[in-house]
């Protein structure tokens, strides 16, 4: 097993395990070792589709990134404005 830290932003935050209102605080996970920023969508319910972009460690990975122990995970949805 390894822990993560994850951070959802903006319509992210309703997926996040302890509700909606604890949506801008981080949190630790642990999954299994090799598993994937996709396999972490599964886990905590987010359609693949309303991800947009993941950061780990402040940097851009794909979902089929495998996570190590203490990656810092951002996920963010579209985003549209102007």
């Amino acid at each position: 097993m390894v822990r993560v830290e994850i951070s959802l932003f903006a319509t992210l935050r309703s997926y996040h395990p302890q509700g909606r209102d604890r949506g801008s605080e981080g949190f630790t996970l642990k999954v299994e070792s090799a598993t994937t920023l996709a396999q972490i969508y599964d886990t905590l319910g987010i359609p693949p589709e309303e991800v947009k972009m993941n950061f780990v460690n402040n940097r851009h990975q794909s979902p089929d990134y495998q996570v190590q122990e203490g990656d810092k995970i951002a996920l963010f949805p579209p985003i549209a404005g102007g």
